[in-house]
């Protein structure tokens, strides 16, 4: 998904990101309950996801980026540089 939101400055000059907190690994475990993980191998994200994607976009074309978030993990995407949150 980093690779692939290079081109996102050329196509939009805005970003909706479903189920935006998601990426956030760390937190999946908490909320959907650690019975779901005990037998699945999952990726994890060593550094934030959104504020590299968010500063890399950013940095080539201003852009919106908005997501959509539950879990109340509101804050903490808007501190990786969500402006909108639904």
């Amino acid at each position: 998904m980093a690779k692939s939101s290079s081109n996102w400055p050329e196509i939009a000059d805005g970003v909706r990101c479903d189920m935006a907190m998601l990426i956030l690994a760390r937190d999946l475990p908490a909320h959907l309950g650690r019975a779901v993980f005990a037998h699945r191998q999952f990726p994890t994200v060593d550094e934030p996801f959104w504020p590299e994607t968010i500063g890399r976009v950013k940095g080539k074309k201003p852009a919106l980026f908005y997501g959509e978030v539950y879990w109340i993990l509101e804050w903490t995407l808007m501190q990786q540089g969500f402006r909108l949150l639904l």
